[in-house]
Order: C-alpha cells, then structure tokens, then sequence
C-alpha cells in the first residue's frame, strides 16, 4: 500500500516549481539548523510529480504544504524535535510522523537531505527556498484519511 500512495504521488503531479534560494539563515556543515524554508526536489533519486514545502521554524513548529493527490495545495502543522541529526514530527492532531528521518545540510547549507529510518529507506532532497506566497494562499488545511502528508 505504501507503494502505491508513493507512486500515485508521482504519477498525480506534472512538475516542480523553481525556486530562488531563501534569505534566512546561512552557516555551513552538515549538522547545520533545519531551520528555513525547503522545497522537495528529488525522492529517490528521481524527479517528483508532486510539489512539496516545509518551513522548519525556531519554535519548533513546521509547516508542509504539500499538492499530491489533490489539485489544491495541502497544510499540515506540528512540531518537530532534533536528536542528533534525526528530525521526528508530530502533527496538531497528535498524530506522529509515519518515521523518523536522519538529515544532512550540504556545506553551503542550500540543501536539505532527509532519509527515513527503517526498512525500505526513503531519501528526499531539498533546495533552500522561501515558500512561494501563492502556495501558501492556495492551501487547505487538512489531516484528510485520503491525502496523507508526506513525512
């Protein structure tokens, strides 16, 4: 099952949109902050169909707006906690992240590289890159059963 949503999320989406690197935030090494602004350019080594934008924030907060499986464009809220250099989330509903994710910032601190823990690992990477405001005017909040988030 898990399969088939990660292949109907490529499948669903056309393409990525460009971004222009973010503003906030610098520094280099991989134990870099999370915090920023991120956009999902790879999963598994391969382009995605979906667009995907999370914003990990100071106060341990996040926000991933996310368009797969829809046509409009996700919000899922929570918070997250750093161990090391493994990120676990918890959503508003309470509700945790499916897994915990070892991460990488590249030296230059312009990409973010998650991998999931556990059988089966899946790599996504990231460009630094602030949240374009038509996605964050588009989005519906949502934890729909149908539209699960992406981490």
């Amino acid at each position: 099952m898990k399969n088939f949503k990660i292949w109907s999320l490529v499948a669903l989406m056309l393409a990525i949109v460009a971004c222009e690197p973010a503003n906030n935030g610098g520094g280099s090494g991989s134990t870099q902050s999370l915090v920023n602004e991120w956009h999902m350019v790879s999963w598994n080594n391969e382009t995605i169909a979906a667009d995907v934008y999370i914003a990990f924030k100071e106060d341990g907060s996040f926000e991933l707006y996310q368009r797969a499986y829809t046509v409009l464009y996700k919000l899922y809220k929570g918070t997250y906690t750093v161990e090391g250099t493994t990120v676990k989330g918890l959503y508003d509903d309470g509700k945790p992240w499916s897994v915990a994710y070892n991460y990488a910032i590249s030296k230059d601190g312009a990409t973010l590289t998650l991998t999931s823990d556990g059988f089966n690992a899946v790599t996504s990477v990231y460009e630094k890159c602030e949240i374009p405001q038509e996605v964050r005017d588009e989005v519906e909040i949502t934890r729909a059963a149908e539209a699960d988030p992406i981490l």
